[in-house]
């Protein structure tokens, strides 16, 4: 197959949107997750059908320090099998090869029922590593039967003495911060922006706080966002001391069962399976939506 590949000013992306299914499917995470401010640098390549100039095929990268993520690499249908794709992952290497890039990583970007993609990349010198990123979503009227036992239950008997449990005011943001980041920092999804400004829109009412009656201090937390009838779980966080007593399941409850009360329709959580909440959220969620993996090379 005779193609080229040219290179696309990043500002240009609206001429391969509908060619991006990757990046174009993030607008679903987007709603739910806070994202970083971008500093990464990208690049975009196209692969062209020299008989016509058609645009056959596009890669998308995002390149930080000596890490490349291959966000979005498509080939048509018609063209593909016909060594579209190699030449355009060949083009890919070069780019980052230039910047002294040493791993190539298809970040979050791979869901694992691609079996074509995973198969070309295999051959294309990529491997599986042990990261599964699971997307769960649900109806919350699915969870009635737990909600009601919630509301009917003066659950603050199985609060250890000594704690309360609040909804998320602004007093405490300091405070939820400085947890989270003692309790999650060495998970592979952690960065201080990231739960800077998740903290900053997640949900007052629906988020739930364990809090230290005589001290004032966050020792647990539930943090949730809305987006028009979905609530989002980001993360949890209890201290080390209190863990064993069921409170982490008892806040999730707490505030999904306010958002069923105000008529939140779903609600949906994406979790490494790593985590170690997955089994217990996928006790709740029983399946997950999709999952992504992640394939990587090193160059």
């Amino acid at each position: 197959m005779n193609c080229s590949i040219e290179k696309l000013p990043p500002y240009h992306f609206n001429r391969i949107h509908e060619m991006a299914p990757f990046t174009k499917g993030q607008m679903f995470e987007d709603l739910f997750f806070a994202q970083q401010a971008d500093t990464k640098e990208q690049i975009i390549l196209l692969a062209k059908d020299c008989s016509n100039n058609s645009i056959i095929g596009v890669a998308v990268v995002f390149v930080d320090k000596h890490v490349a993520e291959l966000r979005d690499f498509f080939v048509t249908s018609e063209y593909r099998k016909k060594g579209v794709g190699r030449k355009l992952l060949e083009a890919v290497e070069k780019e980052i090869k230039d910047r002294s890039v040493l791993t190539l990583t298809t970040s979050k970007s791979l869901h694992a029922d691609n079996l074509q993609m995973q198969g070309f990349l295999h051959t294309s010198g990529f491997e599986k590593n042990d990261t599964e990123i699971h997307y769960f979503k649900d109806h919350i009227a699915a969870q009635e039967k737990r909600i009601n036992m919630i509301s009917k239950l003066d659950y603050s008997r199985f609060i250890p003495e000594g704690y309360k449990i609040v909804d998320f005011k602004e007093k405490y943001f300091h405070k939820v911060f400085e947890l989270i980041s003692d309790l999650m920092s060495d998970l592979p999804f952690y960065s201080e922006q990231l739960v800077y400004q998740t903290l900053l829109f997640s949900s007052e009412r629906y988020s739930q706080l364990l809090v230290n009656t005589s001290t004032d201090d966050v020792d647990g937390c539930i943090i949730y966002s809305t987006a028009v009838t979905n609530l989002h779980f980001h993360f949890s966080a209890l201290r080390p001391e209190i863990q064993g007593f069921g409170l982490l399941p008892l806040l999730v409850g707490v505030g999904l069962n306010k958002a069923y009360q105000d008529g939140i329709k779903t609600w949906t959580y994406v979790v490494y399976k790593t985590d170690r909440l997955f089994k217990e959220i996928k006790q709740i969620f029983n399946e997950s939506q999709y999952v992504v993996i992640q394939m990587e090379k090193s160059l």
